[in-house]
């Protein structure tokens, strides 16, 4: 069943409603006009939005327009909205809470808020008609202050979102807007090149589940992955993925950790910092990329990987890897043990295709703490050199 509340800015020079009766008429005169277009809405919507996720952007039946809060793009709707009145369906989930955020976020922008439902109207300055429903609306107010932990998708959404947004900006990560996930961290390593850390909240209360998976990106290594494979088999792309879970970041397994408790989440919190940041870390350089990729995680990694593909073998060759050759039958033999389209006939292909970029110079890093150190892939080729001269020579 659906919970609509109205809003409308009250006209300047009319008197202020003193009763929900008074208001409620002022709200059903505004609804008969159509002034055009109010700023007070966009910035609402605005407000809206940066809260909550919404489901817009999702199409229908996607598992994050399921998980997702607000029913289209508010301000889209308030954008195309004429009318004095503005009708806004409130999610299923913590209708209490969202009744609450929109009343001070509306109260504040100078508008008014009316909720037929439970029979109250609140309008700018604090003022809640009936004025005999007060006491109970700020005492509903100081509970929801003082609950120890989030209830909620959206609360929990939030409050991780404030812990884990400080380990990603220490280390050069930005937060950013994201239409899939509910949080995505992303950080330049050179031209080119680049990592991002998705996260997702799923389950409800209390058994809640962090998704964490981090990702990486080098434009000249993909550029002949794409050259000398099918670009439909390899449509994602990134260089790696990597799950929380498969770097010993917390038992079970993928990316999704349980965080049904305080304890949990301090421990993932710590897997943050402890492994997945050192990880990345790690592969910022060409010879640490080569380590995560062809090292001690190449198992779990590359049999995690949806996108099967030869960036680890370009990796290891470019990092100067020792024993490349019987290192690459090794690598296409256990690709062919798999149901996928990838094959050695993908090498062959290697040997003809030339990049025309300036060559290669090879990380000269001498251990793993110098290579951590480092940032950029020091990838470059010649324009006058096969590609296969890079890798098999």
């Amino acid at each position: 069943m659906s919970y609509d509340i109205r809003i409308w800015e009250h006209p300047a020079g009319r008197p202020t409603p003193t009763t929900l009766e008074e208001a409620g008429r002022s709200m059903l005169e505004l609804e008969k006009t159509r002034p055009g277009v109010n700023p007070k809405f966009i910035a609402l919507a605005q407000k809206m939005i940066e809260g909550h996720t919404y489901s817009a952007m999702y199409p229908s039946g996607d598992r994050a327009a399921q998980d997702a809060t607000w029913l289209g793009n508010p301000v889209q709707q308030a954008k195309e909205l004429a009318k004095a009145v503005w009708a806004v369906e409130l999610p299923e989930e913590d209708r209490v809470g969202m009744l609450r955020f929109m009343v001070d976020n509306a109260t504040g922008l100078g508008l008014a808020v009316f909720d037929e439902q439970i029979g109250m109207a609140f309008l700018p300055g604090g003022i809640v008609l009936p004025q005999a429903q007060r006491a109970m609306w700020d005492g509903l107010k100081e509970e929801m202050a003082s609950m120890p932990e989030p209830t909620t998708k959206p609360q929990m959404r939030k409050a991780m979102l404030a812990k884990v947004t400080p380990i990603f900006e220490r280390h050069g990560f930005e937060a950013r807007k994201s239409k899939e996930f509910d949080m995505e961290f992303f950080r330049t390593v050179e031209d080119g090149a680049s990592q991002r850390v998705v996260v997702r909240v799923e389950g409800t209360s209390p058994d809640f589940r962090y998704w964490v998976c981090a990702y990486g990106y080098d434009s000249r290594i993909r550029s002949i992955v794409e050259a000398v494979c099918d670009i439909d088999v390899f449509s994602s792309p990134d260089i790696f993925y990597m799950p929380l879970g498969l770097i010993g970041g917390l038992p079970g397994g993928g990316g999704v950790v349980d965080i049904d408790s305080n304890d949990k989440v301090r421990l993932m919190l710590s897997a943050l910092e402890s492994r997945l940041i050192p990880a990345l870390n790690l592969a910022r350089c060409l010879q640490g990329l080569d380590e995560l990729l062809n090292g001690d995680f190449s198992e779990k990694l590359v049999k995690d990987q949806w996108e099967k593909s030869l960036a680890p073998l370009i990796v290891a060759r470019l990092a100067g890897q020792r024993d490349f050759e019987k290192f690459s039958k090794e690598y296409l033999a256990f690709y062919e043990a798999l149901p996928i389209l990838l094959s050695q006939r993908e090498l062959p292909s290697l040997k003809n295709y030339q990049l025309r970029q300036p060559r290669c110079h090879p990380c000269q890093a001498v251990n793993n703490q110098e290579c951590q150190a480092r940032s950029g892939f020091h990838v470059k080729f010649s324009a006058t050199k096969d590609v296969i001269d890079l890798l098999c020579n």
